[in-house]
């Protein structure tokens, strides 16, 4: 599949979002960013693995947007760095 100028300046506001996000967290003092992605959204994992996260063994099932139909979710974990650090 090739990526579209659209989807390139997407992918780049995602990135630059999560990033304030997270640096924002390590400024206020937390250590650690934790998230749920849903399994087999490879893109997501991909994305979140390519900021720092890993998955970190955490599994739910999640039928709060789906109820009667549980959806898998994978934890994924980001130690952040600190200004300490």
């Amino acid at each position: 599949m090739r990526a579209d100028s659209d989807t390139i300046a997407h992918v780049r506001t995602g990135y630059a979002l999560l990033r304030v996000v997270l640096d924002t967290l390590a400024d206020r003092g937390c250590s650690i960013a934790r998230r749920w992605v849903l399994d087999g959204n490879e893109q997501a994992i991909q994305f979140y693995l390519r900021q720092g996260f890993r998955l970190d063994g955490r599994v739910q099932e999640d039928e709060s947007l789906t109820p009667g139909h549980p959806l898998r979710e994978l934890g994924m974990t980001n130690e952040l760095r600190t200004a300490a650090d």
